[in-house]
C-alpha cells in the first residue's frame, strides 16, 4: 500500500489453506496471482506450494521477489522506499502485459509511461558485453535471441563456455542449459583454460589431465580464481528427453526464485528433445526446431532476457562459407533470431573454397585448418537487429586448452572503419537534401 498497489497480506505461510479456500470459492476466479512471500525458504517453499494448488483450480499464478536482499515488505520498505516502488512497478507491468490483450493502444502506452519504461529496460543493456573485445567493438547484448552455429568441433560449446566466464567476471549471472557436458566436464574446462591464461601458456594443465586428479600450484590457482564466481553461475545438466517447455520451466523457477536479469546459454538446439503438437503427435525435427526457435523468442521477449542458443550447420555446407543455407533443418532461424552468428575456419576464404570442384583437395585442407595450433576460426554476424550485420571478429582457437584468444585484422579492420566513415557522410548528405 505505501508504494501505490493494493495487496492481501497472507499474515504467516500457516495460513496457506485459507487463501487457496478463499479463491476457490470465487465465482469469478482473478486473471493472474501475483505471490510476493518472504524472500526466504519458507516463503519460497510455500508460493511453489500455493502455485501448484492453483494450477488445480485452473487458475494462473506467478511468484515473485520485489524485496532485493531484504526478507520482506517492511524491510524493504526501510531500505529504501524507492527501490521497492521500482520493483514493485516492473512487476505490476510484467504481469499486466502477461495477462492484458495483446492488442496495444497507442495512447494508453504514452498514458502508463510504458515508454519510459521500455527505454529504461533497453538501457539497462547497453553496457553488456561478452567479453571479447573485438566483438564488443561492434555492440553491447541486448534483449534478444542470439543464435551461433558452427560445424561439430570447431570449438562452438568452449566459445559460449568462456564467453560465459567472462560475463560472470563482468558481475552477470548465467544460467547454462547443457545437454552433452557435465558440469565437471564444463568446469575442469574452464580450469584448464585459467591455467593457461595465468600462466602465459607455460605452466598450463589440459581438461583431461584435471580429470585425471592434476593438482599443481597451476591448478590450485585455477580453483581459487574459479570458485569465486561460482554464486552467479547456474548450470543444468538436462536430459535428452528434456524438450523446450522443460527447460523454459527451469529457468522460471530459477526467475521465480529472485534470479534478477540472467542471461541463458543453451547447449545445443538440435539436441532438445522433440515436442507434441496439441494433438499429442510427436513434432518431426524441421517442425521442431522451428518450434523450439519459436518458443524461445517468445519466452525471451516475455522475460526481458539475453538468450543464446548453439546450433550446428548442415553437413552439405561444411565445405563451403557459412551462411544461413548452412543451419541445419531450421528457416526459423533467419527469421525469428535477433542476432545470428555462424564460426568457420578462416580457410573458408581461400580461393580453393570458391569452386565446386577438388572437394578431396577441400576435405584435406579442413584437417589441415582443424590440426593446426592454434586453430584460426572467424565469428561472421549473419543477421543483427541492433547494427550493421556482415562484420567478422578472428580468433585463435588453442584446443587443448579450450581457449579463444581474440586477434585483429588491422587491414579488415581499416576497412570496415572506411566503410563506416563512408556511410556517415551519405547519411549526412542525405539528411542535408531532406531538409
Amino acid at each position: 500500500y505505501e508504494v501505490g498497489i493494493e495487496a492481501v497480506a497472507l499474515g504467516s505461510v500457516a495460513y496457506k489453506g485459507k487463501l487457496i479456500e478463499a479463491i476457490e470459492e470465487l465465482e469469478e476466479k482473478p486473471k493472474m496471482v501475483v505471490l510476493a512471500l518472504d524472500n526466504d525458504e519458507a516463503g519460497r517453499n510455500t508460493s511453489k506450494n500455493v502455485q501448484n494448488a492453483l494450477e488445480t483450480l485452473g487458475v494462473s499464478s506467478i511468484g515473485v521477489n520485489v524485496y532485493g536482499e531484504s526478507k520482506d515488505a517492511n524491510e524493504a520498505l526501510r531500505a529504501s522506499r524507492d527501490d521497492l516502488a521500482k520493483r514493485v512497478a516492473e512487476v505490476t507491468q510484467k504481469v499486466k502485459k502477461k495477462i492484458g490483450s495483446k492488442m496495444r493502444n497507442r495512447t494508453k502506452y504514452f498514458e502508463e509511461d510504458r515508454l519510459k519504461m521500455d527505454i529504461e529496460e533497453y538501457q539497462r543493456n547497453r553496457e553488456r558485453k561478452t567479453g571479447y573485445s573485438n566483438l564488443d567493438a561492434k555492440g553491447s547484448l541486448y534483449t534478444g535471441l542470439y543464435v551461433l552455429g558452427a560445424i561439430s568441433s570447431l570449438g562452438k560449446t568452449t566459445f559460449m563456455h568462456q564467453m560465459s566466464e567472462q560475463l560472470l567476471k563482468m558481475g552477470e549471472t548465467v544460467i547454462y542449459i547443457s545437454y552433452e557436458q557435465t558440469q565437471f566436464e564444463l568446469i575442469s574446462k574452464g580450469l584448464s583454460r585459467l591455467t593457461y591464461k595465468q600462466s602465459g601458456g607455460k605452466n598450463a594443465v589440459n581438461s583431461m589431465q584435471i580429470r585425471n586428479g592434476a593438482s599443481g600450484e597451476s591448478v590450485k590457482a585455477a580453483v581459487a580464481e574459479y570458485e569465486k564466481l561460482g554464486d552467479r553461475e547456474y548450470i543444468y545438466e538436462a536430459e535428452f528427453t528434456d524438450t523446450v517447455e522443460v527447460i523454459c520451466k527451469e529457468i522460471e523457477k530459477l526467475l521465480e526464485e529472485g534470479i534478477e536479469n540472467p542471461i541463458v546459454i543453451i547447449d545445443y538446439l538440435q539436441v532438445i528433445a522433440a515436442s507434441k503438437d496439441e494433438h499429442g503427435r510427436t513434432l518431426g525435427t524441421k517442425e521442431n526446431i522451428d518450434h523450439i526457435v519459436k518458443k524461445l523468442k517468445s519466452f525471451q521477449r516475455e522475460h526481458g532476457l539475453v538468450v543464446f542458443v548453439i546450433s550446428s550447420l548442415n553437413r552439405q555446407n561444411y565445405l563451403a562459407q557459412v551462411d544461413f543455407e548452412s543451419f541445419k533443418e531450421s528457416g526459423g532461424i533467419e527469421y525469428t533470431a535477433d542476432v545470428v552468428w555462424g564460426m568457420q575456419l578462416t580457410c573458408m576464404q581461400e580461393s580453393l573454397f570458391e569452386s565446386a570442384k577438388d572437394l578431396n583437395k577441400k576435405r584435406e585442407r579442413v584437417r589441415e585448418a582443424k590440426a593446426e595450433n592454434p586453430r584460426k576460426v572467424e565469428i561472421i554476424c549473419l543477421k543483427s537487429r541492433y547494427n550493421t550485420p556482415g562484420y567478422r571478429c578472428l580468433f585463435n582457437y588453442y584446443p587443448k586448452y579450450d581457449y579463444f584468444e581474440e586477434c585483429i585484422d588491422e587491414a579488415r579492420e581499416a576497412a570496415e572503419e572506411q566503410y563506416r566513415r563512408q556511410q556517415a557522410e551519405e547519411e549526412e548528405i542525405d539528411s542535408k537534401l531532406i531538409s
